[in-house]
């Protein structure tokens, strides 16, 4: 027996006998406690709850937030806490309500939580944010007790000088996590959310822009610890193990990793002993060395899993199995492909993958990984429906019905695998469905004038029974037959990767509606409603758009001083009126030539005077106007004696150069995603606003406002002040620099809806932007589902 096996056999028998003689918790009468909207008073039920011997659960006053700003207790072995020791059955209801270390200069370093081995503390639906300690532990240290965080948010907690689990420490405890984010926190130990040396559960929950300057971006794992339905993006390890660094036991299941970095090795997973991954994707991943998503140093199990896009800077972009003999890397079902750096796979000495059956490596260059050679034709990293985002299948795909037997009886998704029924399995984490929805997208309602084509095209949207899009399906627009309708162009139409299919519509001649054109593929339709309306009478106002590159002759557009030959005297009662709306640069020179054709009749009723509201001269320089609109209102008839023609002595040359000063220009891209859609449970929307530049934004603004059928629980960003009115939701920040960017988190509460929702975010700023269509983001919202059965 190798001395490493023997140490991990030693840690394996300590643990268990430890659970074996913990004693189960006597029944008790449950009490309910109120807490005011008061650190004072929070701080008063935590004690009562502690002291009476009994389970108690502390609803928090909705929405309040708790600032402690001081110490309450240190422990000489786990440092100082902002709250009393949990040492006994305690509940928080928060109701959206924010527990947070103030953030004023001064406050002193502690976090937020302690729970010694008799505790148990449940969170549900509470945010704890700015918890920090040099010991260990942000917000919560867990001290061989049980902690149950639900729909809990965990965000910018940091564990310091070298210490672990920027939010949470769990020694020899078990902790279950279950439908919350963990966002910002840092460890500049091991750990940058969780550090676990005891039992460990995750469901259903987001790790983001988690850090650690040791190894585990968001999980050390010194145990054993299961992971289902959750996301892992962006979290970041200056040694290795950008989302999880595994040392004991480490099952993943129906779970994504995207956009994970290390410095050393293992992008998203580094497995130091056994890891079983099933029903999970991983892409975007990247490692400064080996295993741009998984690096594997002992025992690996994969099974329908995708990998795509990850980047091994050494070796092994996708998987590195550098077990050199100690364990087995087996792979099935999986596919493998389109590494940007260190190729598809990579071996140590003495390693090896085993092959499982139904594999799919591209490109066909890869010799290293195991499986079938074809191009899996992935779409990109998406909510197609599930807790999770996926990489969905496209039309075409070599991976459609390449596993014969033995797949898991769902996708990552949820899909009931095979579809349809009866067929074969597709390799890798997504089951490509049927057409299950067909739905108007865009184009409907709207009008437009007879004989004219309509300005939006019609969209419909084919979608699975999860909410994926299917690409490659043919849809076919039918206008009515008689009366008002329209011509389509382009019927049928092919759905594209998104699952959206379009074509362009032209009323006809006849006037009337609204009417519907339908959308119709494999047995489903959606309908789009038009309008014909008649022509237009044209109106009597004028706009005269002059073009600076020809010679304008206007006649009557503006007031001028002639130079006539004699001396008359006119007495008009009208006046020209210049509207200007945008000032314009010509450099033509152009010629203004008055000539009256007409001899009018002198007014006896006044004398004649001529008041010009411009004046031209050869040697001014003049400002034009090409969107102007001239709007002559006269109140009278002028009348004129002589018939004359003005020319002025000169041609002027117009050489306007406007004084303007610099407008800043900053390229904003707002990105929105969509987590946690299940039945009676929270929903968190990510933004995220990132200043691509060349200028700093200045007043910048983002907004959402939520469809009806969701209840806002609570708004946070670290950087921007978040209001909320009706369902509208308003963050602000003064300044974002180029380069950076800013997050903010919605959770919400769905009520019950049977059709996709769709929500946007959109994000402005003082000055302009020169790309506006990437200021808005929208995600689909799929009605919650039940719980899947484990």
């Amino acid at each position: 027996m190798t001395l490493k096996l023997a140490a991990r056999l030693i840690v394996a028998a300590l643990f268990m006998t430890f659970m074996l003689l913990r004693a189960p918790l006597p029944a008790a009468h449950a009490a309910t406690i109120v807490v005011g909207c008061t650190t004072p008073e929070l701080v008063t039920a935590i004690n009562t709850a502690n002291g009476n011997g009994e389970p108690d659960t502390l609803e928090l006053t909705a929405s309040c937030t708790y600032t402690l700003t001081a110490v309450n207790n240190t422990d000489p072995n786990a440092g100082p806490n902002g709250l009393p020791v949990i040492t006994s059955d305690i509940t928080f209801n928060g109701h959206g309500a924010t527990i947070t270390r103030s953030a004023a200069t001064g406050t002193p370093a502690f976090r937020i939580f302690q729970v010694n081995s008799s505790g148990i503390l449940r969170l549900n639906d509470v945010t704890l944010s700015n918890g920090s300690t040099d010991w260990e532990g942000g917000a919560v240290y867990n001290e061989g007790g049980t902690v149950e965080l639900t729909g809990t948010i965990l965000f910018d907690n940091h564990a310091t000088t070298g210490s672990s689990g920027g939010a949470i420490i769990n020694w020899d405890g078990d902790v279950t996590v279950t439908s919350s984010v963990f966002q910002l926190n840092t460890a500049e130990g091991d750990g940058g959310a969780i550090f676990s040396f005891g039992t460990l559960t995750v469901a259903n929950s987001v790790f983001f822009e988690n850090r650690a300057d040791s190894t585990g971006g968001a999980i050390f794992n010194s145990f054993t610890t299961a992971v289902v339905d959750t996301t892992f993006s962006e979290n970041i390890a200056a040694g290795d193990g950008g989302a999880i660094y595994n040392v004991i036991t480490l099952m993943v299941t129906h779970s994504t990793f995207s956009n994970n970095s290390v410095a050393g090795d293992g992008g998203a997973i580094f497995n130091g002993w056994m890891l079983d991954v099933t029903n999970s994707t991983f892409s975007g991943n990247s490692a400064g060395r080996w295993g741009g998503a998984i690096y594997n140093f002992d025992t690996l199990a994969i099974t329908n899993s995708t990998f795509s896009g990850n980047s091994g800077i050494t070796s092994g972009g996708g998987i590195m199995n550098d077990n050199g003999g100690i364990g087995a890397a087996t792979l099935r079902n999986t596919i493998v492909a389109n590494s940007t750096a260190g190729g598809n796979c990579a071996l140590g000495a003495g390693a090896a993958f085993t092959d499982g059956g139904g594999n799919l490596r591209w490109p066909n260059t890869d010799a290293t990984c195991v499986g079938a050679f074809g191009d899996p034709k992935l779409g990109a990293l998406a909510d197609n429906g599930g807790p999770t985002q996926t990489l969905a299948l496209q039309s075409g795909s070599a991976a459609i019905g390449a596993v014969n037997a033995n797949c898991p009886a769902t996708d990552q998704r949820g899909m009931t695998r095979p579809q349809p029924t009866g067929g074969t399995c597709d390799s890798g984490a997504y089951e490509r469905g049927s057409p299950a929805f067909l739905t108007a997208e865009g184009g409907t309602p709207q009008s437009a004038l007879i004989n004219t084509a309509f300005a939006a095209p019609l969209q419909a949207k084919v979608t699975d029974s999860l909410g994926g899009p299917l690409d490659g399906v043919a849809v076919t627009f039918t206008p009515p037959a008689s009366g008002a309708s329209a011509t389509i162009t382009g019927s049928p139409a092919t759905t594209d990767a998104s699952g959206m299919a379009a074509v362009t519509a032209t009323a006809n001649g006849t006037a009337g509606g609204p009417y519907n054109v339908t959308a119709t593929t494999s047995g489903l339709n959606a309908t789009f409603s038009l309008t014909n309306l008649p022509a237009n009478t044209p109106t009597a106002t004028r706009t005269v758009t002059p073009t600076p590159t020809s010679t304008a002759t206007p006649t009557n557009t503006a007031t001028t001083t002639p130079t006539p030959t004699d001396t008359p005297t006119d007495t008009p009662t009208s006046t020209l009126t210049r509207t200007a709306t945008s000032t314009a640069t010509p450099t033509n020179t152009a010629t203004t030539t008055l000539t009256p054709t007409d001899t009018p009749t002198d007014s006896p009723t006044g004398t004649r005077t001529h008041t010009p509201t411009s004046t031209r001269t050869p040697t001014n320089t003049a400002t034009d106007t090409p969107t102007s609109t001239l709007t002559p209102t006269p109140t009278s008839t002028p009348t004129r004696t002589p018939t004359y023609t003005s020319t002025p002595t000169a041609s002027p040359t117009l050489t306007n150069t406007p004084s303007k000063t610099p407008i800043s220009a900053a390229d904003l891209k707002i990105v929105k995603r969509v987590r946690l859609v299940k039945r009676d449970r929270p929903i968190v929307f990510q933004l995220r606003v990132t200043n691509l530049g060349p200028d700093s934004a200045r007043k910048v603004v983002v907004t959402d406002e939520l469809p009806n059928a969701l209840t806002l629980i609570s708004a946070s960003s670290k950087r921007a002040q978040c209001a909320v009115k009706g369902q509208l939701v308003t963050c602000a920040l003064d300044a974002l620099g180029k380069g950076e960017k800013v997050s903010i988190l919605l959770r919400v509460r769905p009520r019950r809806f049977a059709n996709p929702l769709v929500n946007c975010a959109e994000v402005r700023a003082a000055g302009s932007d020169p790309q506006l269509k990437n200021n808005r983001a929208c995600v689909r919202v799929n009605p919650p589902k039940a719980a899947r059965a484990r």
